[in-house]
């Protein structure tokens, strides 16, 4: 434990570990909920990708940095330098892709960034060798660590020139928009000014690398102070460009997302009485829809899907024959065999379903199960012969529940069919590669329990 170190340079470094930490944290906060945010242009997310990834550069300096006033152990000491080398690359790549979505530029800067990536690929390897830390003691402040190499001077003055220029270019661009706009904006002003006190301490630290009895209190904690400034002061310009936005928008996308709710389930309440309308005209298929529902929804909890996709089966069930409004009724009820071309109308209520309920967009994912429900997985199904892995896995449930209901089910043409019988006629439909036969199999779990209604 190194006992000399002074007690300021110690509380620099710990509350520059906990700021960029918080930092991180809040960065990555206000990151997710731009995902969340059905808005767009409010937050741009590759600048806050970017400050997070500033951030967690910062951190693997600052660490390091806390490290190396504490210890005194060589071996420790040189590791923790080679890894801050590391946390400034990172840190300074992402400080060259942020003028693109600060001042909405094309330009990158590319050049620099490919010349700091290959410095990182070039220089990991070379921090073993006596080029870029002799193996010699030396002591900066309070802190004892190998002495600098060609290479590790060579790799500060490369950090320090791509910041420059990267630094000058984000200047011209600043001045530019606050001619054309007549001021800047608060991520341009932060962005700015950030770099401006990173400069100004880095430059600091450099100089107490050649003077050691410069601002002693420091004792080597002027990058960190530094790299945690401008960290805090993207916090600060965040919180005041996003955090009142984030609550009213908030706000306004649960009052929508209610409306939304409200306008699906009057819409599925009117689908469901076209149904309930559809089926009140022949009591052979009276109830059919519903059974078909909760039939479905017993697989889909016997297979363990989540509420969400139970719910999406729900609404498939109660609307997968809609499509039987655009069919006469004389060919729905006819009680005996159906001519070929009495078949091809029937056929086509899966197209015409997906029609009607498609109609309403939020419902178009709804609409494409109620299209696929009467595919078969060998491909001889209709309407458009989907294949197995094509066949989306609620039109296969759907199918499977149909299937049994309309041969449990009492027809113009037969009476209703026992439960093993139904199931050998599944099983055999199974065998040939025409239902899902892991599905059929929940259905035998639960079928024999279930009390269906209607």
């Amino acid at each position: 434990m190194n006992e000399t170190v002074p007690l300021v340079p110690t509380l620099i470094n710990v509350l520059s570990i906990v700021l960029n930490l918080l930092n991180a944290c809040f960065l990555t906060y206000v990151w997710f909920e731009n995902r969340k945010t059905t808005y767009q242009g409010i937050y741009q997310k590759k600048e806050i990708q970017n400050y997070i990834e500033f951030s967690l550069g910062a951190l693997l300096y600052v660490t390091p940095q806390a490290i190396l006033l504490i210890s005194d152990v060589f071996e420790l000491n040189l590791w923790m330098h080679r890894i801050q080398h590391i946390g400034i690359a990172v840190a300074l790549i992402s400080f060259i892709r942020l003028p693109k979505h600060i001042f909405n530029v094309k330009d990158e800067n590319n050049i620099l960034r490919g010349i700091m990536i290959g410095l990182i690929c070039a220089t990991i390897p070379l921090m073993f060798t006596p080029w870029f830390i002799l193996p010699v003691p030396v002591t900066f402040g309070s802190i004892t660590q190998g002495t600098p190499g060609y290479l590790y001077v060579g790799v500060l003055a490369v950090h320090g020139v791509v910041f420059l220029i990267n630094f000058i270019k984000s200047a011209g661009y600043a001045a530019n928009n606050a001619r054309y706009h007549g001021k800047l904006a608060t991520n341009e002003m932060g962005f700015i000014f950030g770099s401006v006190v990173l400069l100004i301490f880095n430059g600091i630290a450099i100089l107490k690398l050649s003077n050691n009895g410069f601002l002693p209190m420091l004792d080597n904690s002027a990058s960190s102070i530094g790299f945690t400034m401008f960290s805090f002061i993207i916090t600060v310009m965040l919180t005041m460009r996003y955090g009142i936005t984030l609550r009213e928008r908030s706000e306004k996308e649960g009052q929508l997302k209610k409306l939304r709710e409200n306008i699906e389930k009057e819409y599925e309440d009117i689908l469901s009485t076209i149904v309930e309308i559809l089926e009140r005209d022949d009591q052979y298929t009276a109830g059919h829809s519903r059974r078909v529902m909760q039939i479905s929804m017993e697989i889909a909890k016997a297979m363990g899907l989540r509420s969400s996709v139970i719910d999406k089966i729900e609404i498939t069930g109660i609307l997968h024959d809609i499509g039987k409004l655009g069919v006469s009724k004389l060919v729905l009820n006819k009680p005996g065999r159906l001519t070929e071309d009495e078949f091809r109308q029937i056929k086509r209520h899966s197209e015409l379903g997906f029609d009607i309920v498609s109609t309403y967009k939020p419902l178009f994912e709804i609409a494409t199960y109620v299209k696929a429900h009467h595919e078969k997985l060998n491909g001889e199904g209709y309407p458009d012969r989907l294949t197995d892995e094509k066949i989306p896995e609620i039109a296969k449930i759907i199918s499977v529940a149909d299937i049994y209901d309309a041969l449990s089910s009492k027809r113009p043409y037969r009476e209703g069919l026992e439960l093993d019988k139904c199931l050998q006629i599944m099983q055999d439909m199974a065998n040939n590669h025409e239902i899902d036969r892991t599905i059929l199999a929940k259905l035998e779990k639960i079928i024999p329990n279930l009390k269906i209604e209607g």
